[in-house]
């Protein structure tokens, strides 16, 4: 007896190179269970590199305040545009030196000022330290269906103009989110 040589020709069809519908569907179910279980992760992701960026770009201007006031030798002032959510302008008498536009809404900054001082502004004597104040403090603060207290930013300025930033708003004079 001979052997033949396509033996699944004898069947009554050829196979053809590529997935099974039922192959097809067990891999799109696992994608989907994968991404399922990473979507929450990658929000939390996204949140806290918004909270940072924010940070970040309030101390970058912060700092950059102080030492402009200190290089010019005059007061430079920090300014809320009505509230720090709305943005704020670091100026030099009349003249802007930089501009924040408003942030995302469901972002907020929370400011609180100690030992006299307006809580929208922050001013940098020619010494570097702070005028009308003996502190600041700025907390940024994730979006109201997520807040967490201890994943919120905090910053600090000194009387003496030191600007510090950490996580974890607990205690803050500029109060909870």
């Amino acid at each position: 007896m001979s052997v033949p040589k396509y033996p699944h020709r004898f069947r009554g069809f050829t196979r053809s190179p590529g997935f099974t519908l039922l192959e097809l569907l067990i891999a799109v179910a696992v994608v989907g269970v994968l991404v399922a279980m990473a979507l929450p992760s990658f929000r939390e992701f996204n949140i806290r590199t918004q909270v940072t960026q924010l940070t970040n770009e309030l101390v970058h201007d912060l700092t950059m305040a102080r030492t402009e006031a200190v290089k010019r030798g005059r007061d430079v002032v920090v300014k809320a545009n009505s509230s720090w959510s709305n943005g704020w302008s670091v100026k030099f008498g009349s003249e802007e030196i930089s501009t924040h536009a408003a942030i995302d809404p469901q972002y907020t900054i929370q400011s609180k000022s100690s030992g006299g001082g307006a809580d929208d502004t922050i001013t940098f004597r020619a010494t570097g330290s702070l005028l009308g104040a003996t502190a600041f403090d700025l907390n940024v603060c994730r979006p109201t269906a997520r807040a967490d207290s201890s994943q919120s930013r905090r910053i600090s300025v000194l009387g003496s103009g030191v600007i510090s930033s950490r996580r974890d708003i607990t205690g803050s004079p500029a109060g909870g989110c």
